[in-house]
């Protein structure tokens, strides 16, 4: 189970920290997995992953909480127009930078991102996981996805997904060179894995909560069983 966040274009990468430390801490958002402000703590480590001036992605990441990371001050003054968060509480994998995300992968083509909430418990095919390490079921899941690119030559996101078959929820982040495409599709919970998408002022903001420095904006909710695609 885990807490994300994608902005594209005008970023307040600072502003973007400060909610994701009070959604981590559970006093954001009441839902089935949070019936009380703080029961839910997203406390398995952080990823930070963002643009630079030369559109190459740099990644942070820590197996500490974002809210008591002491790097945090001088993450918040990134420039960027571009960034993906995300704060983990583990399911499934041990408790590792290999399995805090954004996941990141680099072929002849380019970068790619991949960041997910959620628990698969399919049984996934072992001998993907040469692409990365760590052993968590979303690393697993990568692996498959871009194992299936290489494969095909093509993505194929919505066989993947309709081949799911015992999971909580699927829903992802995935950057490529071109695009970014975000998917929503999960079984279960639906207050908790509903995520959330903003438009306003140049920029593009979908997160797993609405955020509370935004809350008065105009949110919509996504679909479940929705793919996204935005091209960078």
């Amino acid at each position: 189970m885990c807490r994300m966040i994608i902005a594209l274009g005008r970023v307040e990468t600072g502003r973007l920290i400060d909610d994701l430390i009070v959604i981590a801490e559970g006093k954001n958002e009441l839902h089935e997995k949070n019936p009380y402000y703080g029961k839910l703590k997203h406390s398995d480590g952080w990823g930070l992953a963002y643009l630079d001036e030369n559109d190459k992605w740099i990644i942070y990441k820590s197996v500490k909480p974002i809210y008591e990371d002491g790097n945090i001050h001088k993450l918040k003054n990134i420039k960027t127009n571009a960034v993906i968060l995300h704060v983990r509480k583990a399911t499934n994998g041990i408790k590792s930078l290999s399995n805090t995300q954004p996941l990141f992968f680099k072929d002849i083509s380019g970068e790619f991102l991949f960041a997910h909430n959620g628990s698969i418990k399919d049984e996934i095919d072992e001998k993907t996981r040469f692409l990365l390490d760590g052993n968590s079921d979303t690393v697993l899941w990568f692996n498959k996805i871009i194992s299936e690119r290489i494969e095909n030559k093509k993505w194929e996101i919505e066989k993947n997904l309709s081949s799911l078959k015992e999971f909580t929820s699927a829903n992802f982040f995935l950057v490529t060179p071109e695009k970014v495409i975000v998917g929503e599709y999960y079984k279960k919970d639906p207050e908790y894995h509903t995520m959330k998408l903003l438009k306003e002022n140049e920029s593009i903001i979908i997160s797993s909560e609405v955020l509370p420095c935004l809350e008065d904006r105009s949110w919509e909710k996504i679909e479940n069983k929705t793919l996204i695609k935005i091209q960078l």
